[in-house]
């Protein structure tokens, strides 16, 4: 059961050239590689975000300060020749990935990230902080474990960055054009729709959705009447959207979320990313991880 208000907006905002340049791309995009062949899929998504600007994408690589030696060859010899295989692959992978970017008409800049192990997160974060937007995949085991890959889980909660998430099997080859945002009344959700406008102003339709349990808790009619004031504030950002609580008839929140983009044709969801730190680790909240692991559209998300 949902309530729904204002007619989906038909046209793209704005119509001047300049506007339409700063409504569609993003400058500076960066796509944060993991040798998956899933990268592919992430420097053709980040051509789509960027929109005939120059992109990046970084490769990290990196160099053990031991490895087990074969019998008769000394350690430096066999450290050597790791480091060389290592460089060896990730040169053919930005080869090969360069070439995707050719072919769809982009400009990426692939290049190799190379560190030694036990710096190699801070070193990704420190590159990663000076883009617009990141660009990654979800890990393979993403929902099955409680601490998915830190090079996922810190590029989403330590780098200040939006994200533009593809989940396995996911793609994004043009500006979305059909934009769910899931709404709940707060910074993560606030942050992730600001990071949007870009595209929710070149949409052809924006539909905002908070999904309710079985009993209207407080927070909940909080974030119901907080779906008024986003409608109001997005179209004093030339977006038109429609609003609509979503009863999740005790489903998951998540297979509603689902439930709702599939009936809008949505080709984007806008959610923000729950969780929190524990120690060096970070817990993904059950509705996050689960529409990571779930769904099959491209999500942009913050923390």
């Amino acid at each position: 059961m949902s309530t729904t208000s204002a007619p989906p907006s038909t046209e793209p905002v704005p119509s001047s050239p300049a506007g339409a340049m700063q409504a569609s791309c993003f400058a500076d995009v960066l796509a944060l590689l993991t040798m998956d062949p899933q990268d592919g899929a992430l420097v053709e998504a980040a051509v789509a975000i960027a929109d005939g600007m120059p992109a990046r994408a970084i490769l990290p690589v990196g160099l053990p300060d031991r490895v087990r030696c074969p019998w008769g060859v000394s350690p430096q010899s066999a450290l050597l020749a790791d480091h060389r295989a290592r460089r060896e692959d990730a040169s053919a992978h930005l080869a090969m990935l360069r070439r995707t970017a050719t072919r769809c008409g982009g400009i990426v800049d692939c290049l190799a990230l190379e560190h030694a192990n036990h710096g190699l997160i801070g070193s990704i974060l420190s590159v990663a902080r000076t883009a617009r937007l990141l660009v990654l995949g979800v890990p393979a085991d993403i929902g099955r474990t409680l601490t998915p890959d830190r090079r996922f889980t810190d590029a989403l909660v330590a780098t200040g960055r939006p994200l533009l998430v593809l989940p396995r099997k996911a793609n994004l080859v043009t500006r979305p054009r059909r934009v769910l945002v899931a709404w709940r009344d707060g910074p993560a959700s606030s942050r992730a729709v600001h990071e949007a406008l870009p595209w929710l102003r070149s949409a052809h339709a924006v539909r905002v959705v908070t999904v309710l349990g079985p009993s209207l808790s407080q927070a909940e009619r909080e974030s119901a009447a907080g779906e008024a004031r986003l409608r109001g504030h997005l179209a004093r950002h030339g977006v038109t959207a429609t609003v609509a609580c979503v009863d999740a008839q005790n489903r998951p929140p998540e297979h509603a979320l689902m439930d709702e983009a599939g009936a809008m044709g949505a080709d984007l969801i806008v959610t923000g990313a729950y969780g929190h730190p524990r120690a060096l680790e970070f817990v993904f909240g059950g509705t996050t991880i689960n529409l990571l692991s779930r769904c099959r559209l491209p999500i942009l998300m913050a923390h």
